[in-house]
């Protein structure tokens, strides 16, 4: 990658620290605020109620609590604890049902799902309804009416009492901050990853497994999203989104894995991944084509959504087993990120099937969450390795192109300049040079004199194009040196030699060793009848020239046609 994208990939990684900084020292502030009390909202919560029966038999029950029963039921909060409840609200969270509430024995809220409507049950949602001015029997009473097909329960929930404002903060701190905190780090490891996929779709190290990563941290947002009590509320009158969104990123979450992992263990295996994503979807169409077409919803196949996700891991685990660790040594990386996902969803299960609530928020999440950090490392570790890998390249590439020795560029670079149409079709003086009588200086005072001389030589002709611009220098042969100048002036060439030829006579090392050298310049025009190859061949004719010319056996000449 150019320093450009590297900028880039290091302001999105900042942008990411400074998140996560940000989240920890929230999590910090709200613990030191709810620990001095200096965050004070008058809110009472009602803990416990009488559940009456159709016998008129009331039984007393701890909120929360979880209830089946092909009756509708009518539940009690005694409100006497509550000094005034004059111009104050109550919060109910309801799941799956109508409810009509009543004080005095007068109505005082009614919510009825919209029958109509696909999800017939209304799915669940936050209600806020006031009490009248004067209350007698401090008695709120709350008629549950169940709208599922299948899932004959009732999720009682705690009651809170006070004004709307301090009702909806309290839920915002108490309930749902630390979910909040969450949503923002994944919601930025979204963004970060489909922005990096989208800038530097080319790069090997943004692949599907990068892309999915982002997809699942998307996911998990919404999910988490759809659990907040504070969300709820403020989209009280678009409720079945909420209900649609939370089923539909629940059937989700296993393809998307399955997505990330497929192509990192033996290739030979990825139809089991294949499989998992097409079960998955297969599932979420069904299900939703039966929502529509018939009185049955998401949540009363919730049983069915949870195999569905054992199969999902039965699949990814046959992947692993038969993968051999020795030629996929990310597989042992993987399987570390897998286990707590394996053993928060074997707890999600179990919790179901005694309690019939699915506790993602509490229990598969933590897996989800531990899986996407290890990803995450693995994803750095993986780029940082690939970073390493790419500029050791670029240097063996830069290295092809580079003599050695002096530190120009080599005849491979030369090949691919004037195979270059740009440069076939700029104006240029092109500059031959040969170094005199090597061979003398090398039988004389051996080859590491003759060398000594050529990189000395090279210095000077470096020190030279330096003060100029759009210069460049070649060694092509032994003692062989050609220079390209982009310039529309046809004299530049030759004051190009003339400041080497100073040069030389104030170089101690050409003194001691009598340096001289050859010169042939030859201005090239694109709009002229001959080639670039063309000019570099008469270039070198004169060069060989002025070898020959008698006066070159006393100092420097070189000819420009």
């Amino acid at each position: 990658m150019n320093e450009k994208k590297e900028s880039s990939i290091k302001y999105l990684i900042t942008a990411v620290a400074v998140v996560i900084i940000a989240l920890i020292i929230s999590t910090v502030v709200f613990d030191v605020l709810n620990n001095n009390s200096l965050v004070s909202y008058q809110v009472a919560s009602v803990d416990s109620a009488q559940i009456v029966d159709k016998n008129d038999e009331m039984k007393f029950v701890d909120l929360p609590l979880v209830l089946d029963s092909e009756e509708d039921i009518t539940v009690k909060y005694d409100l006497s604890d509550i000094v005034n409840l004059s111009n104050k609200s109550a919060s109910l969270f309801v799941f799956y049902n109508d409810i009509t509430c009543y004080v005095d024995g007068a109505e005082i809220y009614r919510y009825r799902s919209d029958k109509i409507h696909t999800f017939k049950s209304g799915g669940y949602a936050i209600h806020f309804f006031d009490f009248p001015e004067k209350i007698i029997n401090k008695t709120l009473t709350v008629h549950y009416h169940n709208n599922l097909k299948l899932s004959k329960m009732f999720k009682l929930q705690k009651l809170f009492i006070g004004d709307r404002y301090s009702i909806f903060m309290f839920h915002f701190l108490e309930y749902d901050f630390f979910n909040h905190l969450i949503n923002l780090f994944l919601f930025t490891i979204f963004v970060v990853t489909i922005v990096l996929t989208l800038l530097y779709s080319k790069a090997r190290y943004f692949t599907s497994e990068f892309t999915g990563l982002g997809l699942l941290c998307l996911t998990i947002s919404l999910y988490l999203l759809a659990q907040l009590w504070t969300y709820n509320y403020v989209m009280s009158n678009f409720h079945i989104i909420i209900y649609v969104t939370e089923y539909y990123m629940l059937m989700l979450f296993f393809p998307i894995i399955s997505f990330i992992l497929r192509g990192n263990l033996d290739p030979k295996f990825d139809n089991f991944f294949d499989v998992a994503i097409i079960i998955s979807a297969l599932n979420l169409i069904i299900q939703t084509l039966i929502a529509l077409l018939t009185d049955y919803e998401f949540v009363d196949f919730n049983l069915i959504s949870l195999f569905i996700g054992v199969l999902n891991l039965l699949l990814i685990a046959a992947a692993f087993i038969l993968t051999d660790v020795k030629k996929y040594t990310q597989k042992k990386a993987l399987l570390i990120s897998l286990l707590p996902l394996l053993v928060t969803y074997a707890l999600t299960l179990g919790v179901y099937l005694t309690t019939r609530i699915v506790r993602y928020t509490n229990l598969i999440l933590l897996g989800m969450l531990f899986f996407i950090l290890i990803q995450i490392y693995n994803l750095v570790k993986n780029i940082a390795t690939l970073q390493r890998e790419n500029v050791k390249s670029q240097i063996y590439k830069e290295l092809a192109y580079i003599d050695l020795m002096t530190g120009l560029k080599n005849r491979l670079s030369y090949i691919k300049y004037i195979s270059d149409e740009v440069n076939q079709k700029r104006k240029q003086s092109i500059i031959v040079v040969d170094i005199d009588k090597l061979k003398q200086v090398n039988d004389k005072y051996g080859h590491s004199a003759g060398d000594q001389l050529i990189t000395s030589f090279a210095s000077i002709v470096k020190d030279i194009v330096q003060k100029h611009n759009k210069i460049d220098v070649f060694r092509i042969g032994g003692d062989e040196f050609i220079i390209f100048i982009d310039t529309t002036v046809a004299k530049f060439g030759q004051q190009i030699v003339d400041d080497m030829k100073k040069a030389c006579r104030d170089s101690d090392i050409c003194s001691k060793f009598n340096l001289s050298f050859s010169a042939g310049v030859v201005f090239y025009d694109p709009e002229s009848t001959i080639s670039l190859e063309g000019a570099i061949s008469e270039a070198d004719l004169m060069m060989y020239k002025n070898k020959k010319n008698e006066h070159n056996k006393k100092g420097w000449a070189a000819y420009e046609n």
